[in-house]
């Protein structure tokens, strides 16, 4: 697998490598036990270029000189079953997506879902799921309406804001949202009117924001907002509330033509193997993830 950025290394699977090196992943991995998918109808069609969000941490991000994370083990194990190599290119997500929209790559991930993506586009997948959450400061007032939610016999006054195991976004009224520019969270979500949304560059830069009081809470991924603290060394003063806003899944995005039909239609069948197989699973729990 290679990964398209100017001075930066590659990686494959979990074992990501130097810049020494390129790595070809998947061709000839799968024999006559393979999956019933579709042919690759021309010898091209077996390198496929993915772009890909550069910094999303745990899922794809650099250590150092390599590309590593949950997605792109991930989208590895789905070409080594496909048989295909793959070249990805990181790049800052509103870029990533235009560079798709133009005809720079093949596919794009990691995709939340909305209306016009599977109206305009192949989504293959799911690959996994996001569990979409709220982070505050520790010292902040929900904090401790959590914790008395949670005790033994608690009552409805103390459970409001749990609706279905789902966080209730009225609670945000008035309220400053740091979000990620270019990031779909939820319909609800990004219609509402009753809060401000604040963007940023990033989760890292949606914390530090938090913690110098310019915004009250910041949305995203669990998973990257306990990841992002820990970079940023504020585990403890950062709180993720339960329950979540929602568990969206991620997916793989390809055009709505000849070749984008044959590649959603190869990655959808491969991606169920590996979640039905239980490795989508496996390489979750690795990660501390499930």
């Amino acid at each position: 697998m290679r990964f398209l950025r100017k001075n930066k290394g590659f990686a494959a699977g979990a074992r990501a490598i130097s810049r020494r090196g390129l790595v070809q992943a998947g061709l000839g991995a799968i024999g006559a036990a393979a999956l019933p998918l579709p042919a690759l109808s021309r010898p091209e069609a077996r390198i496929w270029t993915l772009a890909a969000m550069e910094d999303f941490p745990p899922y794809n991000y650099y250590s150092g000189p390599n590309f590593i994370g949950i997605d792109v083990e991930i989208i590895s194990e789905a070409a080594r079953l496909l048989g295909l190599s793959l070249q990805i290119r990181p790049l800052p997500w509103p870029r990533a997506i235009l560079t798709f929209k133009a005809g720079g790559a093949d596919g794009i991930f990691q995709l939340a879902p909305t209306r016009d993506r599977f109206a305009f586009w192949n989504m293959a997948g799911p690959m996994r799921p996001t569990r979409l959450s709220f982070a505050v400061r520790a010292d902040d007032p929900r904090v401790g309406a959590e914790v008395a939610a949670a005790r033994p016999g608690a009552g409805v006054a103390d459970r409001a804001g749990q609706a279905e195991g789902r966080y209730d976004i009225a609670r945000l009224a008035g309220h400053r949202i740091g979000v990620v520019n270019g990031f779909t969270y939820t319909p609800e979500f990004d219609t509402a009117d009753s809060f401000v949304r604040e963007g940023s560059i990033d989760d890292l830069t949606s914390l530090r924001k938090l913690l110098l009081g310019r915004v009250t809470t910041v949305l995203g991924g669990a998973a990257n907002l306990r990841f992002a603290a820990d970079r940023l060394g504020v585990r403890d003063r950062v709180h993720i509330l339960a329950p979540p806003l929602a568990e969206v899944p991620r997916y793989v995005g390809f055009r709505r033509d000849a070749a984008g039909d044959q590649k959603s239609a190869l990655m959808r069948a491969a991606l169920h193997e590996l979640r039905a197989s239980g490795q989508v699973d496996r390489i979750l729990a690795r990660h501390g993830e499930l």
